[in-house]
């Protein structure tokens, strides 16, 4: 554990109470590192698209490629993302009520400014909407929208697909 002794000193304590570290923070140091480590992780970044370029698949661009790299086993994997993202999907076959739940979604995202907290915001009007919460409001709205039950964060992948394909995408929900 640790405790603060005052504001600019953190004193670390291993289990058996003896002392394993004190850190002292310089306030505006501290600030220029954070910078510092920022352009770091963007140089990282980078190299890891151009490193990846080649072998993602045509117009998949940097924001692309971060949003689907964590659920990627191997860089080949890269298409299939891309294909939910441009369609055409195949999303399963839905029951009247989840038909009813996701029109309710089109008609709730139809009427959202679509900026980068879309999806924030849609699962937030319709949790209040419907009542629903957890798997129950998360999981139709994977499916329609991608046509699978696991993947990317949906906060960074609706954004890739775009305001029409996700409506498209929730309207045209099958049954």
């Amino acid at each position: 554990g640790h405790a603060l002794q005052r504001e600019d000193e953190v004193r670390h304590q291993r289990d058996d109470g003896r002392l394993a570290a004190i850190v002292f923070i310089d306030h505006d140091r501290q600030q220029r590192v954070s910078f510092v480590n920022e352009g770091v992780a963007a140089q990282h970044r980078k190299r890891l698209v151009a490193d990846a370029a080649p072998r993602l698949p045509q117009g998949m661009d940097e924001p692309a490629w971060l949003a689907i790299r964590p659920n990627l086993a191997h860089v080949g994997e890269a298409a299939d993302w891309w294909q939910v993202v441009t369609g055409p999907i195949a999303p399963p076959k839905f029951d009247d009520e989840t038909r009813a739940f996701l029109a309710l979604a089109s008609e709730k995202l139809a009427g959202l400014t679509w900026n980068v907290q879309s999806w924030r915001e849609l699962t937030g009007v319709l949790k209040e909407a419907s009542g629903r919460k957890g798997k129950e409001l998360f999981q139709p709205l994977r499916q329609a929208l991608t046509g699978r039950d696991h993947g990317p964060e949906m906060a960074v992948l609706l954004p890739l697909s775009g305001r029409d394909e996700a409506l498209a995408r929730l309207d045209a929900a099958p049954r």
